[in-house]
């Protein structure tokens, strides 16, 4: 039988991928889409804990100390300093009391959008001229929840202006972050498996993860920064 013809970079390298043609790498392919939300929420949830908040107010509260002497140098001699007086006072005496008084839970991970067959591309010297490198079997765009604490500004010239602060609050927020999955419906070699992930990861650094029914490498995986998830489990 003639050798199957390159069309891609990864290919003219030897990488050629046997399982695209198999239904097994499809069906593995469909369980994982069917339960992406677990296995987000299992690889990358992790609840929120006590001590956290407690971090993150003491972190506020010193940021207050560290700005409030300033804001006022700042801003003493404005005509409306005065109607502000409670509101300093307030982020003063702030010490986080009416946070802890609550039982925090992160949200777990449920956002999240899968694209087939990832396209990765090389940009030559023009945006126009590109390569095509490779294709990864699943690339998956999600948004980890988390919290933070609001109500400093951002940059420095903002901490100058009293108008600019609010009383601190605690507040949902969200990463955004990518993990790039590779299926495989057996193991053949691991040092072949690695070199394709290493070649794409040159190209899209990122969090890489082979799914496959048989876990025999797991751990020399794990050993090289890539992740193992066990199909139909």
């Amino acid at each position: 039988m003639a050798e199957p013809k390159a069309r891609t970079h990864i290919q003219q390298l030897g990488f050629f991928d046997q399982d695209l043609n198999s239904s097994t790498h499809d069906q593995i392919m469909i369980w994982l889409q069917n339960n992406m939300e677990r296995v987000l929420n299992d690889l990358f949830y992790s609840p929120i804990e006590q001590w956290e908040i407690r971090e993150m107010i003491n972190r506020t509260k010193t940021r207050l100390q560290e700005n409030i002497p300033e804001l006022i140098r700042s801003n003493q001699n404005k005509s409306n300093f005065h109607e502000y007086a409670d509101f300093i006072e307030k982020l003063q005496k702030w010490d986080g009391a009416e946070i802890l008084k609550k039982t925090w839970e992160k949200p777990r991970i449920s956002e999240y959008s899968v694209k087939w067959e990832y396209c990765v591309e090389r940009t030559g010297r023009t945006p126009s001229d590109k390569f095509t490198l490779g294709f990864i079997d699943m690339a998956v765009k999600y948004s980890i929840p988390n919290y933070k604490i609001t109500g400093i500004p951002g940059n420095v010239i903002s901490q100058r202006s009293l108008s600019e602060y609010s009383v601190p609050r605690l507040v949902t927020t969200s990463l955004e972050s990518n993990v790039y999955f590779e299926i495989k419906t057996k193991i053949q070699s691991v040092g072949a498996l690695l070199r394709q992930i290493n070649f794409y990861r040159s190209y899209l650094p990122g969090t890489y993860v082979v799914v496959c029914p048989y876990d025999r490498f797991k751990d020399i995986l794990a050993s090289q920064r890539v992740g193992f998830l066990k199909a139909f489990e």
